[in-house]
């Protein structure tokens, strides 16, 4: 020990003694929960971030919470937490499992307990729970304490073990971990943080550690551990259990106890997670068994229709599962239940009666409707039916009608496949809510009565001719989708349902008439006919539709005509009729509340004649203009004036220019002009506009603004004149090894081109006066062929050499159309000679050609049929470039020129001769 004296700036003796005492107790005091970081994956990443919060305002009273969904590792994170900082506390405790001690205890058990451990002496008299806090704040107002409060359930917890802050000194950290996010909220918990589960690696890490004892899996076991951790989800508890349950035994007993789990769901998990369950009230447990059954993965805005409809206040219901974690919703606003929470509400069901399936409140198994059917068990407990296999796809299922006749209760029925009716259907229940029937096998729905609370009837790829013939009261029903339905004739009638809100009949080909009686549905929002190819047009009456906002009518191939008084859908967002037989417009369509007008592909008169008046439209956004035919001039002046305007498709059009309106469209982002391929010239536009201008070949002029976020693709008029790559390759022909300069005629690439890629290239060398005369008379052995190569980035790296008679030439042009290339004619003598070779960088030249050649593109195949057909008279050999690229035997490099010679081309003497004959 070291005497330290007369240190002025030593402080006080109490600091110095706490100093003492603190770092005495961090080095030698054990920790309370020493062992629980062995066999732990992923904790340290999440530790970190509680740490983060703790961290902040150092010297107040911090109430930390730690919440998520059981068995996900809060108490683990809290527990690891204690261990490292509870050396820095005057106080410290860890009360484990308040919800169940209170449960079995009560508050003042727990009270008593954090009271006889700061006074270290077991005999507390307290007599009721104000009493337990009056004393614990007198206790611990004047101490810096770490209190850990793990699974909280209740308010009431809270409130009586620890108060509000000024129950502890300064520097106090108070960590509460809890399954229900919305109690920290009430209790003004600012600092949460919510525990996910482990990614994938982490998760088969944690899963080998204990059915391994190491970090990787056996090889002969890799994919079934792959399968425990897809079904444990990155859930910690799941994971240690079934890996410490399946370590040591063998494949087969693996296999068995995954099929089992698909069934029935191991009992430990179980019973953790059912604790989230049983804390919700009646109307929340049907909300939460409904979401496992049948609606996980469904929108939220759909659900809480539907179960609201059920009578269960599913908006405030599904926000008591979320903070409960019971349930996520994405940011696509969709319902997501972990698999292991949904199994749960399975397997609470199963219980409901594990023996009988027709005596459950949901059936939501093949196998569970399949013994229903056989046994005649079904009974009105069922209250929802979900039969979604693909199983069935073929062969199907064969029901009775008639035992629907005994669901009473039924709310929801949903069969996602082809199923067999024995007879009618003729009953369904009055409490229905949902009627989801997928490829539904029956003709209409006439026969069904008393439906009054039915909100949806969801048929797509149905058999349905007809729904039902004149009114028919179904006052709640609000979504009526039948798309894809081929034999449905005509709509009925919709008198009877003054409440529907979405019509989808998209698909249905054989639709030719929307009833009048379209018009009484003024609280109809959506309208979807989209391919309904028989459409000729619409009643007059949809003038009547004042909340509709979506009407789609693209792709009715035989729609002619729009109602005139279309304008008076003053609610009306998107308008679609693209691929339509319009031949005009409606003379006021100033849909102010527009956003979307498309047109692309209108097939009848021009569609300049269609177009209309821009002004009024100031709401609009999109417009789109595809494939109209616009000629030069038919885009109306005032296009300007669409002040919202964001996006603006005009491909495939043939207007040279464009209107100079265009400048006054501030708000622009995105201008599409893919294959105007007689535009010239764009405006100039303000800066950040994305423009795609892709195959605009006859494009010159582009202000400098879009040189940025643009696409120009193929818009070649817009490259600078650049001396064409072939001129960069010099072709050396020798005869009999007598040197005759030579290049490939320019015009071949022309008119001939790239074959079908980048690399791949055609020369063609013509007759030459000094050797033509040699070739004719067969005074010749061997002709060799080399290149130099100048252009910066040019390899050869293959080329064939064949002689092309003048018989070639004519077979070839006979086969070849009108548009395409037609060799030239030798001059003075009868074969020519045509190569090949390939190259890294080349591109196509198009400035002029001879007289003897037409313009076009040879097909690539005929171009390889010709050549491939004397194959055996020509000796293919790779060359060398100056980049040293192995070559085979005849060739040979020089690196420094860059000169690439290529093997000879050796002809058979004899065969050569016998063609000369022919020819």
């Amino acid at each position: 020990m070291v005497l330290v004296t007369d240190k002025k700036d030593w402080g006080y003796e109490s600091e110095l003694i706490k100093d003492i005492v603190a770092k005495v107790r961090t080095t030698s005091c054990p920790t309370l929960f020493s062992s629980v970081e062995e066999n732990l994956v992923g904790i340290e990443s999440r530790v970190e971030a509680v740490n983060s919060l703790l961290s902040e305002g150092v010297n107040d009273v911090r109430f930390i919470g730690i919440w998520g969904m059981g068995g996900i590792g809060k108490t683990t994170i809290a527990k690891i937490l204690f261990d490292r900082i509870s050396h820095q506390f005057e106080f410290t405790d860890f009360l484990s499992n308040v919800r169940k001690n209170e449960e079995t205890s009560g508050l003042v058990h727990l009270q008593k307990e954090l009271i006889s451990r700061r006074l270290g002496r077991k005999e507390t008299d307290i007599s009721d729970v104000d009493e337990g806090a009056t004393v614990i704040k007198k206790l611990l107002h004047h101490k810096k304490v770490l209190l850990i409060l793990d699974d909280v359930s209740h308010l009431r917890q809270l409130k009586y073990l620890a108060g509000k802050q000024d129950w502890f000194g300064f520097g106090s950290i108070i960590i509460i971990t809890t399954r229900n996010d919305h109690l920290l909220v009430k209790y003004e918990v600012t600092r949460r943080f919510a525990v996910q589960g482990l990614h994938t690696d982490e998760a088969l890490q944690l899963f080998c550690r204990h059915a391994f004892k190491k970090d990787y899996p056996e090889p002969s076991y890799l994919d079934l551990s792959n399968r425990v951790v897809h079904y444990a989800k990155g859930l910690p508890l799941a994971l240690e259990v079934l890996g410490s349950f399946l370590h040591g035994r063998g494949p087969s007993a693996w296999k068995n106890a995954l099929g089992k789990l698909r069934e029935v769901c191991n009992a430990e998990i179980f019973e953790t997670l059912e604790v989230s369950y049983d804390g919700l009230d009646d109307k929340e447990k049907h909300i939460f068994l409904d979401i496992a059954c049948f609606f996980n993965g469904y929108g939220k805005v759909y659900v809480t229709e539907m179960l609201d409809s059920c009578g269960f206040y599913a908006t405030i219901g599904l926000d008591v599962l979320v903070e409960r974690s019971l349930l996520t919703i994405s940011d696509a606003g969709t319902l997501q239940m972990h698999d292991l929470l949904q199994e749960m509400g399975l397997e609470i069901v199963r219980r409901e009666s594990p023996d009988e399936p027709g005596k459950r409140s949901r059936l939501c198994f093949l196998r569970d409707i399949d013994h229903v059917r056989r046994k005649i068990t079904v009974t009105e407990a069922v209250e929802g039916i979900l039969l979604w296999t693909a199983d069935l796809a073929d062969t199907g299922l064969h029901l009775n009608a008639k035992s629907f006749s005994m669901m009473k209760k039924l709310r929801l029925l949903m069969i996602q496949n082809y199923v067999h009716l024995s007879d009618d259907l003729e009953y369904l229940s009055s409490e229905l809510r949902l009627l989801a029937w997928r490829k539904f096998p029956l003709q209409s729905l006439a026969s069904l009565m008393n439906l009054q609370k039915l909100l949806a009837i969801q048929m797509r790829h149905s058999q349905i001719e007809y729904m039902w013939k004149g009114k028919k009261p179904l006052y709640s029903l609000k979504r009526i989708d039948l798309s894809h339905s081929l034999n449905l004739l005509k709509t009925p009638n919709f008198s009877g349902s003054p409440y529907l809100e979405r019509l989808l009949l998209e698909g249905c080909v054989r639709l030719y008439e929307v009833e009048s009686s379209v018009g009484f549905l003024e609280r109809l929002v959506l309208m979807n006919l989209k391919n309904c190819k028989n459409l000729r047009l619409l009643p007059s009456s949809v003038s009547g539709l004042k909340s509709l906002k979506s009407l789609d009518l693209s792709d009715c191939a035989k729609l002619e005509k729009l109602p005139e008084d279309l304008g008076q859908l003053t609610s009306l967002e998107v308008l679609d009729v693209s691929r339509t037989a319009l031949r005009e417009l409606p003379s006021c369509i100033g849909l102010q509340k527009l956003k979307e007008l498309r047109f692309a592909g209108c097939t009848g008169p021009p569609i300049s004649k269609l177009l209309p008046s821009f002004d009024g439209l100031h709401s609009l956004t999109t417009l789109d203009l595809r494939f109209c035919n616009l000629l030069e001039g038919a885009i109306p002046n005032d296009l300007g004036c669409l002040s919202s305007l964001t996006k603006l498709y005009l491909d495939g059009n043939q207007f040279v220019s464009l209107p100079e309106s265009l400048t006054q469209l501030y708000r622009l982002e995105v201008l599409f002009l893919v294959d105007c391929r007689n535009l010239q010239k764009l405006p100039k536009l303000p800066s950040g506009i994305l423009v795609c201008a892709a195959n605009c070949i006859s494009l010159e002029i582009v202000p400098a603004t879009y040189l940025s976020g643009a696409s120009f693709y193929k818009c070649f008029k817009l490259l600078p004149p650049v001396r064409p790559y072939y001129y960069h390759i010099t072709c050396i022909m020798k005869v009999d090894g007598e040197e005759l300069p030579s290049k490939p005629a320019s015009s071949f690439y022309e008119t001939l081109g790239r074959g079908g890629s980048d690399n791949l290239w055609f020369h063609y060398v013509n007759s030459h006066p000094s050797y033509s005369h040699r070739v004719e008379t067969a005074q010749w052995q061997k002709i060799d062929f080399s290149f130099q190569v100048k252009g910066q980035g040019l390899v050869v790296k293959k080329c064939g050499v064949r002689l092309v008679f003048e018989q070639d030439v004519e077979e070839v042009n006979a086969n070849i159309s009108d548009e395409a290339l037609e060799f030239p004619r030798c001059d003075n003598g009868k074969a020519a000679v045509v190569s090949h070779d390939s190259s890294k960088r080349a591109l196509p030249n198009s400035h002029g050609g001879g007289s003897s050649q037409r313009r076009g593109f040879v097909k690539m195949e005929r171009i390889k049929t010709f050549i491939d057909q004397y194959k055996s008279e020509v000796h293919v050999s790779h060359a060398i470039s100056k980049r040293g690229l192995p070559h085979s035997d005849g060739g040979e490099s020089s690196t420094g020129r860059g000169f690439v010679k290529y093997g000879s081309v050796c002809f058979d003497e004899e065969r050569r001769l016998k063609r000369l004959k022919r020819h």
